[in-house]
């Protein structure tokens, strides 16, 4: 059994199996989501990962290594697997971020929000994780993605009463240069 977040309620027991459907209506009320089913079958380690209680922030990535420009679902899928890949082989549990955005836009659920993430050394306790594809120190991000990193921010914030100013780039809870500098002014846009 595993505990669940869910919002001014006690956490719930269920079993690991349901974990892998967690409860997202919350968000796809309001946009679309591409659930972690449609784009892995690879099952997280759920011995590896800590059960999330609440949340009271959210940080905003970027991948940092390399251009991408991906908007074709199968090549995500594989840019998505090579993350997962990556993380595992760290022994992170499962692929370290809640969210993903890519190129195009799409949303992607990554890590299920019963755990916590794996993205910022440290601070990962209460901190929701969204990453964009890309490299944002190289490139800007594309309209869609801003637009999904806007929606996501607000529909979760709404839903576990995170704070405006609660809102980080990665660079502001760790040394790092993510999420590189063509992103992280509109993140301090919506921080504001």
């Amino acid at each position: 059994m595993v505990l669940v977040a869910t919002k001014g309620a006690v956490c719930e027991s269920v079993k690991p199996s349901v974990v892998q459907s967690y409860n997202l209506d919350f968000i796809t009320a309001d946009m679309d989501i591409l659930r972690r089913d449609s784009w892995t079958q690879v099952l997280p380690r759920t011995w590896l990962l800590r059960q999330a209680t609440e949340f009271e922030k959210i940080t905003v990535h970027h991948v940092g290594k390399t251009k991408n420009f991906d908007i074709a679902k199968k090549t995500v899928v594989r840019d998505l697997d090579g993350i997962l890949t990556e993380h595992m082989d760290r022994s992170y549990g499962d692929i370290g971020y809640h969210f993903i955005v890519d190129y195009a836009g799409r949303l992607w659920e990554g890590r299920s929000l019963a755990f916590e993430g794996a993205h910022v050394s440290g601070q990962n306790d209460r901190n929701i994780g969204i990453v964009c594809l890309g490299n944002f120190d190289v490139q800007k991000p594309s309209e869609g993605q801003l637009i999904t990193v806007e929606q996501i921010i607000y529909v979760l914030r709404e839903q576990y009463g995170i704070k405006q100013n609660r809102i980080f780039g990665h660079c502001d809870l760790g040394p790092s240069a993510c999420p590189g500098e063509n992103l992280y002014p509109n993140i301090i846009k919506l921080r504001e």
